[in-house]
């Protein structure tokens, strides 16, 4: 994901045969020197929720919860870390949740809990973490991305054969 600087890249480095060690890196595009942010932690985001266009929130998975931590992308320094969603069984979907401008988490239900793919309900998320469920049915919902003034969501919807409409 570019930051907004637009220098950086936030990216979770895999290999081959998989992770080898579970971290988040801020990526130079023009050098390709990696910074170290986090270790041991798993998929992230950047939520674009600062008042200055440099700050944001790292929004990542470690330890079966989701975790946020302000970052500065022109300085990449990381503040303290709060926990957002606990008791997550399933961190393969993070890259399909979606973060608005004012803090306004979208995420497919199986990103608590049940598997990746299958049907799901959209819920909103605020920042206390209180949950309403929205009118859509159920189905399978991928990449919710969230509009800047945080009121309304796109996403793909998936047929029961894992096809995107």
């Amino acid at each position: 994901e570019l930051l907004p600087d637009a220098k950086h890249i936030l990216a979770t480095p895999v290999t081959a045969t998989g992770r080898d060690a579970p971290e988040i890196v801020a990526v130079d595009i023009r050098t390709g020197e990696k910074k170290v942010l986090l270790e041991t932690a798993g998929e992230c985001l950047f939520a674009r929720t600062g008042a200055k266009p440099d700050l944001g929130h790292l929004v990542y998975a470690r330890n079966g919860s989701l975790f946020a931590a302000t970052l500065n992308s022109a300085t990449l320094q990381l503040g303290p870390a709060m926990p957002v969603l606990e008791g997550m069984r399933n961190l393969a979907g993070l890259n399909s949740a979606g973060i608005s401008r004012s803090g306004t988490l979208a995420y497919p239900s199986g990103i608590n809990g049940t598997a990746i793919g299958t049907e799901s309900t959209l819920m909103w998320v605020d920042r206390r973490g209180d949950e309403q469920a929205l009118t859509a049915p159920q189905r399978r919902y991928v990449g919710p991305r969230i509009s800047p003034d945080g009121g309304r969501v796109a996403f793909s919807v998936g047929d029961s054969n894992q096809t995107l409409n």
